[in-house]
């Protein structure tokens, strides 16, 4: 049923600032396509990653544009600058309602609402149907936002409640589709050819993975943790953006596209035929698990479009698996990449946008074993991985209640979101080689944002293969120079010893990258190459 009176503005604000990035806040795009379905049309979305706006810049706009309503989604490890967003808005006259959402705020409801009291509410879990009640609720003047479920604020005495109860929506295809205004703006400033349209196929997890907010986010919501969209409502979707905006590659956004076992093969199978059916050419990209990964799935999804997917591999020991709760074996892991080998779908960094594999590893965490690296090192020369993932370490934010707690009851020193190794001789390794990577790897992505910017141009490898050879020559050193490190760990002896030798290790490779960029002119190719392409800065993160 449309409102009346819905002169209500309304801004909604992606808070994450940093690497630019092109890509759709799915979360906010159906909010405000919800809103608009109800009648409120004064809605606005600003997605400050593909402008390369600053926390001033948005706070300029939200002054610009002075709506009733700010909403704002965020995440932990963006706390800090959104809290400075809130506070330069309404230290500079911002009057209107402040609404937190996202997976940060909903985890650490309390925290944000007692640290930064600017904040009004925050809307916890889904938000559509909630976030849409309480804009009902303030068109009318009414303070009765303060009852509904899913809401968590803060009474006058500082003291901070959760209305529990909220069920997360249980039929997805009953939502709209989510509005395009990222989309219209990211063709209009890169064109349709450059630009990835997002997609959700469902939404939750089936799983519980240790280290990851969502199964700690789905518990503050009654219903089914895990649905999806009908395959019609999806392809409707799709066909509609083919249509209408000309693009033709999607990303499916879902945490889990493809459930495991037989139910999976027959999604794939109905999403092959769909598409089929009505004569789409598309590309797409998704995340799964390797639990997930069958020769039959990933063939019909092959056919139907699939260019690249993204697995959670995160980690190769038994025990690490177990710490993660990953619920797959080392051997499963092999015979996933194996698979997807089979089908063509390689991890090598030059297929950018046909048959490539992403992946989520964790190398290092508190209770790393010189042992676990060395598996880690030999898994990623087998399967030619990028070492760029060998360098990830833990990262604790405000939420991450499962991991911390593992961490714990295995006797590694947390305190709130740091740590330290409890194997000294780790945290030596881990030091030298973010030092090495660093330096190098300055060198490497700036050749990664010329790579992926060309492929996407479809320009021929003639222009740069030779920096490609220079990023495979990369790759190998580092992956070299932290088995030089590992040697020397495993060696008997005194430790005060042996970390002396790491630190020699360090000046004498960093001094072999030092001789190796001057002797190619590494940095001069790399600033011709992309002057000669307009590939700046950045683009390396800002294609998925």
């Amino acid at each position: 049923m449309i409102e009346d009176g819905c002169s209500m503005d309304i801004l909604l604000v992606n808070a994450i600032f940093g690497k630019k990035r092109l890509s759709e806040p799915m979360g906010l795009c159906y909010l405000a396509a919800v809103l608009r379905a109800n009648g409120y049309r004064n809605v606005t979305i600003l997605e400050p990653r593909i402008l390369d706006m600053s926390v001033d810049d948005v706070v300029q706009r939200v002054l610009s544009v002075d709506p009733d309503v700010l909403g704002i989604s965020t995440f932990s490890f963006q706390k800090g600058h959104v809290f400075d967003l809130v506070r330069r808005s309404r230290q500079r006259g911002f009057r209107g309602v402040i609404v937190l959402g996202g997976l940060g705020a909903t985890l650490c409801h309390e925290v944000y609402l007692r640290e930064c009291p600017e904040i009004d509410s925050i809307v916890c879990g889904e938000g559509e149907l909630t976030f849409l009640d309480m804009v009902r609720a303030l068109s009318s003047g009414s303070q009765d936002w303060k009852t509904l479920k899913g809401v968590a604020w803060r009474d006058e005495a500082g003291q901070v409640h959760y209305n529990r109860g909220r069920e997360r929506i249980r039929n997805l295809d009953e939502l709209p589709f989510m509005a395009r205004d990222v989309l219209e703006q990211n063709i209009s400033l890169l064109g349709r050819e450059r630009v990835t349209a997002c997609v959700m196929g469902g939404r939750g997890c089936y799983n519980n993975c240790s280290f990851c907010w969502i199964s700690n986010a789905l518990d503050m919501q009654e219903g089914l943790r895990y649905r999806q969209r009908s395959v019609r409502n999806i392809v409707d979707e799709i066909q509609m953006i083919v249509e209408t905006y000309g693009v033709t590659d999607f990303s499916f956004e879902d945490d889990n596209f493809i459930l495991p076992g037989a139910a999976g093969i027959e999604r794939a199978r109905e999403f092959r035929d769909e598409v089929k059916k009505r004569g789409l050419k598309i590309t797409f990209f998704f995340q799964t698990r390797p639990d997930t990964v069958t020769r039959e799935a990933i063939s019909l999804f092959k056919e139907a479009g699939l260019a690249k997917l993204f697995i959670g591999i995160e980690a190769i020991t038994e025990e690490d698996l177990a710490l993660y709760k990953k619920c797959c074996t080392p051997q499963q892991l092999e015979e996933c990449l194996a698979i997807l080998r089979d089908l063509d779908y390689l991890p090598d960094v030059e297929r950018e946008h046909r048959g490539r594999v992403r992946f989520g590893y964790i190398a290092f965490h508190p209770l790393t074993t010189v042992k676990s690296l060395r598996q880690s090192l030999e898994f990623f020369q087998r399967h030619r991985l990028t070492p760029k993932r060998l360098l990830t370490k833990i990262n604790l934010y405000d939420g991450d209640m499962d991991i911390a707690r593992a961490f714990a009851e295995k006797g590694a020193a947390v305190e709130g979101g740091t740590y330290q190794f409890k194997d000294p001789m780790v945290g030596k390794i881990y030091e030298c080689f973010s030092e090495y990577c660093g330096k190098v790897f300055e060198y490497r992505e700036a050749i990664r944002s010329i790579e992926k910017h060309l492929a996407r141009l479809g320009a021929s490898r003639s222009d740069y293969e030779d920096l490609c050879a220079d990023r495979r020559r990369l790759d190998d050193m580092a992956l070299g120079f932290l088995g030089g490190l590992l040697s020397i760990a495993e060696e008997s002896g005194d430790m005060e010893e042996r970390r002396a030798r790491l630190d020699r290790l360090l000046a004498e490779e960093l001094e072999r990258f030092d001789c190796y960029a001057r002797e190619t002119n590494l940095s001069g190719r790399i600033q011709e190459c992309a002057a000669k392409h307009g590939a700046t800065s950045g683009m390396h993160d800002m294609y998925w």
